[in-house]
């Protein structure tokens, strides 16, 4: 069996430990021995309730994880690895480096990049003192190295029930309240939204003052729930809308989160990439950057979707987004708003299609698995 060592340096987010969390248990699905070396057992406890954030070295589901603060200890056990991964960039000391074999394959995974250059860098070779090393793009194209995805929970996340979710975090509602309504009544649309800081007030009002739909709303994380809060909401029903703040769940459990409602808010890299296999309608809010340079990324993302959408919904949903990303959203109008609610289920047909050309196309473990192979490692 062959061993991979992943080394994650965590810096102030879940995203980074989310991210090698997901890899780890996807390349032990396909038979590699597993180490991850972190810095940060603390948020890696919190996305995996069966991990420690007090033990320094610890198997959990198969996977051994090491705090990179006793890795000394531990030079045999990685010293016969096959394959070291380097997850976004983060550098190797040249002492660690020394603990592996002068064969080794290095592999420096990056942040997920919506920009076509990716597939340009995308297996480059790269300088190392010891093996050979390569550039690995996570991207949306076929010629990247694709995103990471659960390819099992693909296939069964349909099977899962938003209730049995909601109640395994003390959130009980009746089955009435998650189903869609008897005909001549109120629709029921299920939003969740995991966002940064944001101006969700028009937002708000679209729903509240909706006369033909009624809307469940999950609001997910502290950022989320912090500019939820300030516009004087409270957990329950306000009109027509029921809203739920959630407490902080393990990964898996927000997956299947975000693959059973209407729509989906979602920021970030490992959770826009939830959004996207789900199938359903989403706004992306990138991490904001210096000149607001999200919004090239946006605009890569949204050359992308083009390829699945109908030319006059792609143009109200591009400016939708990009709006979404400039200025905290204060710029959206509710009339923008209401337009993307009330066509939801037309918008969702882009989605799936969307959807199934990136699990068809761009399974980054299938294509990181063919590369370490290709290497004859």
């Amino acid at each position: 069996m062959k061993q991979v060592v992943i080394f994650c340096e965590v810096i102030d987010n879940f995203g980074d430990i989310g991210v090698v969390y997901r890899l780890a248990r996807n390349l032990d699905e396909n038979y590699f021995n597993v180490i991850v070396v972190t810095n940060d057992l603390v948020k890696l406890a919190t996305i995996n309730h069966g991990a420690s954030s007090k033990k320094n070295f610890q198997i959990v589901e198969n996977i051994t994880y090491i705090s990179a603060s006793v890795l000394y200890k531990y030079q045999n056990m990685i010293s016969r690895t096959d394959v070291v991964i380097e997850a976004f960039g983060c550098k190797i000391s040249g002492d660690i480096l020394e603990y592996f074999q002068q064969e080794v394959l290095i592999i420096n995974i990056e942040y997920l990049n919506t920009e076509k250059w990716a597939c340009d860098l995308h297996l480059n070779k790269s300088f190392t003192p010891i093996g050979q090393k390569y550039f690995f793009m996570p991207s949306l194209y076929k010629e990247s190295g694709g995103v990471l995805f659960d390819a099992l929970n693909v296939k069964k996340g349909s099977c899962w029930k938003l209730e049995n979710i909601l109640k395994k975090y003390g959130v009980s509602l009746k089955p009435s309240q998650l189903k869609a309504k008897k005909y001549g009544e109120k629709p029921l649309k299920k939003i969740l939204i995991f966002s940064y800081f944001q101006e969700f007030s028009e937002f708000y009002k679209t729903l509240k003052y909706d006369i033909n739909s009624e809307y469940i709303l999950i609001l997910c994380g502290e950022k989320t729930q912090k500019s939820i809060k300030d516009l004087g909401v409270e957990q329950g029903n306000d009109e027509n809308v029921f809203s739920i703040f959630m407490p902080v769940m393990s990964q898996l459990d927000f997956d299947a989160l975000v693959s059973q409602v209407d729509l989906n808010f979602i920021r970030g890299e490992d959770s826009f990439v939830r959004a996207v296999i789900a199938g359903k309608p989403f706004l992306w809010q990138a991490y904001k950057q210096e000149d607001n340079y999200q919004i090239e990324k946006i605009k890569s993302l949204l050359a992308i979707i083009s390829n699945f959408m109908d030319s006059d919904v792609f143009e109200k949903y591009s400016q939708l987004l990009i709006k979404f990303n400039l200025n905290k959203g204060e710029g959206i109008l509710r009339d923008e708003y209401q337009w993307f609610i009330e066509n939801l289920s037309e918008i969702e047909k882009s989605f799936k299609f969307f959807s199934e050309y990136v699990v068809k196309n761009c399974n980054l473990v299938y294509n990181l698995i063919s590369f370490i192979t290709s290497k004859q490692i």
